[in-house]
């Protein structure tokens, strides 16, 4: 893994990310940069003569839209799709929650200095990706999607049978 520095215009958005915002919320995340400034590295793979963002993707689209024209990233090899699949998986992962009862007396002392509507947070509601795939999977017709040549099949949707 490297940390760099590059110019906006070598870094891609992910085509295939499958995460999107709410425009309400895309506006909260510009007001963050603004205030709070660019924390953490993007987390990108090198691609032909640039870099294409596999954590980050709203991070990058804000900045692109505030003419930010550098940014941090931090290069990983991801040579195939499930490689890049895993990377985002985890860059977005939900590990964690918080603890109500703690989070209202860490703040509460400082309401007005924090605006409460800048900031959402985890309460523990996250849907383990199984799930996903069950609820979902038996929807995708498995002839409509690219397959790596060479990976085993070591899962078997019950609902459907289908095999990834």
């Amino acid at each position: 893994m490297e940390i760099k520095r590059v110019p906006i215009e070598k870094v891609k958005n992910w085509e295939d990310n499958p995460r999107n915002i709410k425009t309400t919320d895309y506006e909260r995340l510009k007001k963050q940069i603004l205030e709070l400034g660019v924390y953490k590295p993007l987390l990108a793979t090198k691609e032909n003569d640039g870099y294409i963002i596999l954590g980050g993707n709203m991070r990058l689209r804000a900045l692109q839209d505030m003419g930010i024209k550098e940014v941090e990233i931090s290069i990983v090899k991801a040579d195939t799709q499930a490689h890049r699949i895993k990377y985002a998986l985890s860059s977005n992962d939900r590990a964690g929650s918080y603890n109500e009862q703690q989070l209202a007396e860490l703040i509460f002392p400082h309401i007005t200095e924090i605006d409460l509507t800048e900031f959402k947070v985890d309460l523990g509601n996250a849907v383990d990706l199984k799930s996903v795939i069950e609820d979902y999977g038996p929807d995708i017709d498995p002839k409509d999607q690219e397959s790596d040549e060479g990976i085993e099949t070591e899962n078997e949707c019950p609902k459907c049978g289908h095999r990834w």
